[in-house]
């Protein structure tokens, strides 16, 4: 079993370039330094240090060992964090890890106060789904929740989702149209597992299979891209597509006489403390949506 005290040794003294730099870093006598150095290269059973008058270098194996070294540090230092409750992670679907939650997570107070770290891990919402279930994030915001026992599920923002064309379309220049317009038009499809294609069959009921979807993309990254180069249209979250309607590079429009939005959650274990970081970050995640606009 390696000791992370040895570990961490081998780093500063690679990092330093030599004991007496990794003894004032550690804080360690150079003897204690070199006896935690040999009984790490004892347990791995292979030299790490090249020793000599001018600087230490790490050896072929200390070469390959030196980013594990650096990664059981970081790991140690996070689990400390995560059972000392300093730590909270928060896992995001794809688009509102990327388009809502950087900005959400600037505007916490607590983390600032209390020197909480939040850390921020973005995925798929079923990836998500699977990370709370295992405990590797506090927190799930999510597209989408199907009422799993053992958490709680708070509804968070109610998104809105636009049609976008390119600036040469002929709709650019309108506010909506029809649902006869839309089941003419090419659609492409974005990421899987958004939540979006249920939504839209929850609120055109049986007229969503009217929609013709061309191709589904990875992405929306990729979907803008392919919308703004002519591709076809499509319907994405309005916050994803903040940028481009400022810069007019795409354009967005509403479906007549339908009122197109998605609800996102954030998920929870249940029964959390109520003073707990996870619980306040979760009451202070309470934003209104942003202002957004269309060209």
């Amino acid at each position: 079993m390696l000791n992370l005290n040895h570990v961490q040794a081998f780093i500063a003294v690679i990092e330093t370039g030599s004991f007496r730099g990794a003894s004032r870093r550690l804080s360690q006598a150079q003897p204690t330094l070199s006896q935690w150095i040999r009984k790490l290269e004892s347990e791995l059973d292979c030299p790490l240090i090249v020793r000599n008058n001018q600087r230490c270098q790490p050896t072929r194996q200390g070469q390959m060992f030196l980013p594990y070294a650096r990664s059981l540090i970081q790991v140690a230092s996070q689990v400390k964090q995560r059972l000392a409750g300093k730590q909270v992670v928060i896992g995001a679907a794809s688009n509102i890890g990327i388009y809502i939650l950087p900005e959400k997570l600037k505007q916490l107070a607590i983390d600032k106060q209390e020197n909480i770290r939040i850390d921020l891990v973005i995925g798929t919402n079923p990836d998500m789904v699977d990370k709370l279930e295992s405990g590797e994030i506090d927190i799930a915001a999510m597209e989408w929740w199907d009422n799993r026992p053992g958490f709680e599920a708070h509804p968070w923002l109610n998104e809105q989702l636009v049609i976008i064309v390119p600036p040469d379309h002929p709709w650019s220049s309108r506010q909506s149209i029809s649902l006869d317009e839309l089941a003419l038009a090419p659609m492409l499809g974005g990421e899987r597992g958004t939540g979006t294609g249920t939504r839209l069959r929850q609120l055109l009921d049986e007229d969503a299979q009217r929609l013709k979807v061309s191709q589904n993309l990875g992405s929306t990254e990729a979907v803008k891209r392919a919308v703004m180069a002519g591709l076809g249209i499509s319907m994405v979250a309005q916050s994803a597509v903040t940028d481009e309607l400022a810069a007019q590079r795409l354009c967005a429009l509403t479906l007549n006489n339908t009122s197109l939005n998605k609800q996102l959650y954030l998920v929870a274990p249940t029964n959390l403390p109520e003073q707990s970081p996870t619980r306040r970050i979760l009451n202070e995640l309470t934003q209104p949506d942003p202002k957004l606009q269309t060209c």
